[in-house]
């Protein structure tokens, strides 16, 4: 084939062996357990993503990475509740400005450190985020969380249970790897390797 290398191939090959795995997964499992695990970790994994651009290209260990997690829940959560009562997908690209407004006040500090003092400085960050989290009532609820979050929704097509929950956790997960993955081939991914 003119014009494809071995490469590309078995990265679309890769690609699409992704998809068919998580395509099998959600027409297959019925059971709510699995169902549920299997959301939860499609969840995780999409908060573990960018440990590959920050550790493997970038060569810095960061710890941090549970509190713009949190932080990108507790907006949802907020913004959807009664308090806003805000549209889901809205709310949700809310969080892409919050967190990256977060990232960039944090980048000042921790940027200047290196080695371990990094993945120190990203724990605490965790920590901090921890404590804030806990005891910012009007914000997070405390240790009750924010309660009365509606489900996602596309029109009609509501994904109220675990099945429908652990298709939109797959295509987020989708999303979140392949964005990865494209920034890692890229110009982004140059200067990553060459912070390292």
């Amino acid at each position: 084939m003119s014009g494809i290398s071995t490469i590309q191939l078995r990265e679309v090959a890769a690609w699409v062996g992704i998809v068919m795995v998580l395509l099998a997964a959600w027409l297959f499992v019925h059971n709510d357990f699995y169902l549920r695990l299997m959301m939860i970790g499609a969840a995780y994994m999409v908060a573990t993503i960018p440990f590959g651009l920050l550790i493997g290209h970038m060569g810095y260990l960061a710890m941090g990475q549970a509190a713009f997690f949190g932080l990108g829940a507790y907006v949802v959560g907020n913004l959807t509740t009664l308090r806003f009562e805000e549209n889901y997908w809205l709310a949700l690209l809310a969080v892409l400005p919050v967190n990256a407004a977060v990232a960039y006040v944090l980048s000042f500090p921790l940027f200047r450190l290196r080695g371990y003092h990094f993945a120190i400085g990203t724990l605490g960050v965790g920590q901090l985020a921890y404590l804030t989290f806990k005891s910012w009532d009007w914000f997070t609820g405390g240790t009750f969380g924010v309660s009365g979050i509606p489900t996602p929704a596309i029109g009609e097509y509501e994904f109220g249970d675990n099945s429908r929950l652990f298709l939109l956790g797959a295509v987020f997960l989708l999303i979140s790897a392949f964005t990865s993955w494209w920034l890692a081939r890229g110009h982004v991914g140059l200067a990553l390797r060459a912070i390292r």
